[in-house]
């Protein structure tokens, strides 16, 4: 099967913007190896751009609820992950499909100091 064959299967598995189970079941019995390879390869890219991934600090103070509406109305078309990060001090971290947006205070402070190793260089 060539790649668009394999890319329409991926978006008939979808049905209102949903994954449907049943589909893709029926659809993988199909497949031979490498074409259910490809297939699944594109699934993952498909969920991949409909998910907007939110890290934000491991505390008790985050309102997951308050947060996951406040991102629905940013990105009013696709899914919202919420995940919890200790490492993070101060911050969230967004991931949209290959676009990650990191606002901390860990990556302010080595933003700052690399401008200032910069500037005594």
């Amino acid at each position: 099967m060539t790649k668009k064959q394999i890319k329409l299967l991926a978006g008939a598995s979808y049905s209102k913007g949903d994954l449907i189970g049943k589909n893709v079941t029926r659809i993988a019995d199909r497949l031979t190896r490498e074409d259910l390879k490809r297939y699944l390869r594109t699934l993952k890219s498909i969920e991949k751009q409909k998910t907007v991934t939110v890290i934000v600090p491991g505390t008790k103070l985050n309102n997951k609820q308050n947060i996951e509406k406040k991102f629905k109305e940013l990105f009013k078309e696709k899914n919202i992950a919420i995940q919890t990060d200790p490492s993070l001090i101060v911050g969230l971290k967004i991931i949209n499909n290959d676009l990650i947006y990191e606002l901390s205070l860990r990556d302010t402070f080595a933003r700052i100091d690399d401008y200032l190793l910069g500037q005594y260089d």
